[in-house]
């Protein structure tokens, strides 16, 4: 009804819809209901957010709320009727056309009203989509490919997409490619018999509303949403007062053991920095040992646990490497019911006994605690028995227990904690510590803390169905099966990711914290003019993950709090174009947008990209490149051009942080391959702006939801999963060493046919140590190739050569004046050459999964069918065989997948967090002991969602955090090791 009227008296006209928080909630909401019922909104809408526009305008007047209610009250707008009421679709329309007109009238928005709502209006639709030039490319790239066999469909709007392993995503039903509707000026949104149920609807790829968000970490909710009007406070429990008493939370001081346990356990104690009853059990064990309770019908070499009484005790002198052990005999305990009758006592009094073997020193304070007739517990390999024994316990712990202790049955075992030696502290003093820590620490906890933090009825934990605290900690220690031994595993680890998100999500909030006033409004930026100009020219339109992910990064762009999102995808998907489309976003709102990438080839890259890409623009920015080996003249005019605002976007490496680099207004952040850069580099870029920019990162490198949550979690998650249509699986194939010639072949083939290759190398030259003698190097490859193969135009690129070295062989193959080129990994990233089509790897088995994938990805970026050849070497050596298997076996998985992300998992499996995208570069590290970031992804994902409660219903009420959360994190160890947070401060994030 609303677009239905004044489409009727003026036929034609363009609309505008006017929203308030347009572009974080109303557009996402009509995009979402449009394609719940298999439509696209017409590409020519545009969408007016006043939220923005207010906040610029009355800010400065000192309003520091924004939603309708206070704006209505602040501009006197007055609700005709009794039975009118705010929030309802009419009233609302009415009461923001009133607060339209009144911010149009503000002496800052008076004399350029167009300009005001130009400024804050954007579309969601593709305005390119179904133009001249888009078809005509479409019906190239058809013919291109028809010339190849295996051709895939054209670019063109709608059609079939292409997953990163080949497959074609479903994009019908939902997905159903329409950008204008038949009949625009009577639209139905009726269902019929043909539409589909919302259940049908696929939501992989779509711009979901916050409210039906699956990912956790995209669950930021708009400022203008009424919290108190959307939930409900749970109503008070029994452990609501417990909720932010931080006295009842804090820990007991380790003086509460000083009369449990020997005075020099205490001292070793303290002397490792353990101070709490608490820190004490926090100290888990490393692993575990089962015994089975003897029986009568175990074999010998089992081990075994036993109950008893000490009958003797012979104790032999002290010498090293002595033959003979102390010996203590043993009455073992036998439950009434399993004592066996004999014809000398019929009522089946006797109780076996048992020779137990010590071999270690048993000290004079241990004899004085086993007197004869003390009850003892013993553990040991079970052996044969004497004239004075029924059997033998070799290599036997003895430990006195109580008197009341209970008896094991016969067909039960024990778990057997085992710690790690600290300083002084050894297993038999952890177990002595623990043991008297765990009875304080039970009855002094008052109530769990995870129900305490997050209610007793919270569905989280009862879907969760975990183990209570108490009991957690009870059989991390003692434990009475293996399975209760993972269940603890699984309570604490849960405990312990919900920290983590804590603290990431305090980080984040730390980052987006505004250092001005209240007067003063961050860098907003909603007009989507420019972007839509460059969407429009392009000859191809946005696959769904790239237009979902591009919304995410503009709705976030919107908001006053700088933006803190990370882009990743697989390697060819299209980031770059996302990340140029940001650019122009920034640009458009009067701002300046820099490019930080990690080497010199991949900045090159990426200005040779977006200069070719923004030239179709009618009037694009100036974009320039700055790199530590730019002229010294030239520098010093891209300096003065950045800071008079001359340049809009610009692209370098480290020389982006430089003191003298000076901007007139940084708008957005965006840093490439960001885990190349160190925490201090990527801050001193967002330091460059006069108000904190949005930051976008990205990443080639498929990273897995553990990983990114975690190591990254302080950030919002954008992910494009899927390639542009028309894009071939790209063939793998691992060569052993008399296969290595095929690969040459082919790439000779290939060449002959006017197609290009590359032939990657882990060194630059020839290695003269031992263990990397069989590596080959570049150089002396280079020189191999070339006089093997007189007829292929060869070129080389590495590290070592200088800038403008560098940049000429990248000319001349991006050209095709050489046809294959000899490379390090230094082409990992950023190069884009559509002609290559065949990649040889050498020494494959000495990269790993993701740097290969990487590699790969320079291929199959064209109509081409490409092939990548993984050329595998055994090496030599001890257990060369077995090694050369191994390696194969790995090499696998990137013959059998072209999916990055799964890949990235297999990387994760086969090399841990820690290596996998290197640590130490980043400079963080995540410090988890009970979590694991290969088989944690439920638990990660409930912590992330638990936190997020936390943090939103402290801020609802106006409260701190939760008490047990509070003291947890100033407690313990930080769980992020990170540049910027011990810079800032000890354990800054985590203790907050």
């Amino acid at each position: 009804t609303f677009i239905k009227t004044p489409r009727q008296s003026r036929p034609g006209a363009p609309i505008l819809l006017v929203a308030h928080n347009a572009r974080q909630f109303d557009a996402a909401f009509m995009q979402h209901e449009y394609r719940r019922l298999g439509r696209e909104l017409p590409s020519s809408w545009r969408f007016c957010d006043t939220l923005p526009l207010a906040r610029a305008l009355l800010r400065p007047e000192g309003l520091a709320k924004f939603n309708m209610d206070v704006l209505r009250e602040y501009y006197g707008v007055s609700i005709d009727g009794e039975d009118t009421q705010m929030h309802r679709a009419g009233t609302d329309a009415r009461v923001l056309a009133e607060i339209l007109n009144k911010l149009l009238e503000h002496p800052n928005a008076k004399d350029d009203e167009l300009g005001c709502l130009e400024k804050y209006s954007f579309s969601l639709g593709d305005p390119g989509a179904g133009s001249l030039k888009r078809a005509t490319a479409d019906a190239k790239s058809e013919s291109e490919r028809s010339s190849y066999a295996g051709g895939a469909p054209g670019w063109g709007g709608g059609g079939t997409v292409n997953l990163s392993d080949g497959e074609e995503a479903d994009v019908g039903g939902g997905w159903a490619a329409v950008d204008e509707f038949a009949n625009e000026e009577n639209m139905e949104f009726e269902s019929d018999s043909s539409s589909m149920s919302s259940n049908d609807v696929p939501l992989r790829g779509m711009q979901k509303p916050f409210w039906a968000a699956e990912d956790p970490i995209n669950g930021i909710l708009p400022e203008t949403v009424d919290f108190q009007k959307l939930a409900e406070i749970a109503a008070k429990t029994d452990t609501s007062e417990l909720r932010l008493d931080l006295e009842r939370w804090k820990e007991t001081s380790i003086e509460a053991l000083k009369d449990k346990v020997p005075k020099s356990t205490m001292k070793a104690l303290k002397a490792e920095g353990i101070n709490t009853i608490e820190a004490v059990l926090r100290n888990c064990p490393r692993k575990y040992q089962e015994y089975s309770v003897w029986n009568k019908s175990l074999a010998q070499g089992t081990q075994v646990t036993l109950t008893g009484t000490v009958r003797s005790m012979q104790v032999r002198d002290y010498m090293r490497g002595r033959a003979i052990p102390n010996t203590v005999l043993v009455e073992v305990d036998v439950r009434e019911d399993e004592l066996t009758p004999t014809e000398d006592d019929p009522w089946g009094a006797n109780k076996p006994r048992c020779k137990v073997k010590v071999w270690d020193y048993i000290s004079k304070d241990a004899r004085e605690e086993m007197p004869i007739g003390a009850r003892v517990s013993v553990r040991g390999t079970l052996g044969t028995g004497d004239r004075n024994c029924q059997f033998s316990v070799d290599g036997g712990r003895v430990v006195p227990i109580a008197a009341d202790a209970p008896v094991f049955a016969s067909d039960s075992s024990e778990i057997v904690a085992t710690y790690a030696k600290r300083g002084a502290m050894s297993n038999v003093e952890w177990h002595r510590a623990v043991n008297a820590s765990m009875d304080i620490f039970l009855a002094k906890l008052p109530a769990d803390p995870m129900e305490v933090s997050m209610g007793r009825d919270n569905p989280l934990l009862a879907e969760l169905g975990l183990l209570s605290h108490s009991e957690a900690v009870k059989n991390i220690h003692r434990p009475r099966n293996v399975e209760a031994v993972a269940q603890a595993r699984e309570r604490l680890a849960f405990e312990e990711l919900v920290l983590l998100q804590v603290a990431l999500l305090q980080e984040r909030s730390r980052l987006q914290a505004l250092p001005v006033s209240e007067s003063t409004e961050g860098v907003c930026i909603v007009g989507t003019a420019l972007t839509d100009e460059l969407r429009s020219e392009l000859p191809f339109a946005l696959t769904r993950s790239q237009e979902s992910s591009l919304e995410e990064i503009l709705s976030d762009m919107a908001g006053p709090a700088p933006m803190l999102r990370l882009l990743q995808g697989d390697v060819g998907c299209g980031k770059t174009v996302v990340a140029a489309m940001a650019l122009l976003a920034a640009v458009g709102a009067g701002h300046q947008g820099a490019f930080m990438a990690p080497t010199e080839v991949l900045a090159t890259q990426h200005h040779r990209v977006l200069t070719d890409l923004l030239s179709q623009m009618r009037d694009p920015p100036k974009v320039a490149l700055l790199t530590g080996s730019t002229k010294t003249a030239e520098r010093a005019q891209i300096l003065e051009d950045l800071n008079d605002g001359k340049i809009g976007i610009i692209v370098g490496t480290h020389a982006l942080i430089h003191e003298k680099v000076v901007f007139s207004s940084l708008g957005i952040a965006v840093v490439d391959e960001q885990h190349r850069f160190g925490v201090e580099q990527r801050a001193g870029l967002l330091a460059k702006g006069k108000l904190p920019p949005h930051m976008l990162t990205m990443s080639a490198t498929p990273i897995p939801r553990t990983l990114a949550m975690t190591k990254f979690g302080e950030m919002a998650l954008s992910v494009i999963d899927e390639k542009p249509a028309g894009r071939l699986p790209i063939i793998t194939t691992v060569c052993g060493v008399d296969e290595h010639s095929q690969a040459y072949d082919s790439m000779c083939e290939e060449v002959s046919r006017g197609g290009q290759a590359y032939v990657i190398l882990r060194l630059v030259n020839e290695s003269g140590s031992s263990r990397m003698s069989e590596v080959k190097g570049a150089e002396e490859e280079y020189a191999r190739l070339v006089s093997k193969y007189p007829n292929v135009r060869f070129g080389l690129l590495h590290g070592q050569l200088g800038a403008d070295e560098k940049a000429a062989a990248l000319e001349k193959f991006s050209s095709g004046e050489t046809q294959a080129l000899v490379a390090t990994s230094v082409v990992e990233v950023g190069v884009d050459v559509p002609n290559a089509s065949v990649i040889i790897i050498e020494d494959a088995d000495g990269f790993g999964l993701a740097a290969l994938h990487q590699l790969r990805g320079r291929v199959g970026r064209g109509a081409r069918q490409s092939k990548c050849f993984l050329l595998h070497s055994p090496g030599a050596g001890e257990n060369a065989e077995l090694k050369g298997d191994r390696a194969r076996d790995r090499l696998r998985v990137l013959e059998q997948s072209n999916n990055g992300f799964r890949i990235a998992e297999s990387d994760l499996q086969l090399r841990g967090a820690g290596e996998l995208f290197g640590t130490k570069q980043s400079g963080q590290q995540v410090n988890l002991f009970h979590a694991s970031m290969s088989t944690d992804l439920y638990l990660l994902e409930a912590a992330r969602k638990a936190a997020a409660e936390m943090i939103s219903r402290a801020s609802l009420q106006q409260e701190p955090l939760p008490a047990p959360v509070t003291v947890a994190l100033e407690t313990r160890p930080a769980l992020i090791l990170d540049n910027a947070i011990i810079s800032g401060g000890a354990q800054a994030a985590a203790t907050n």
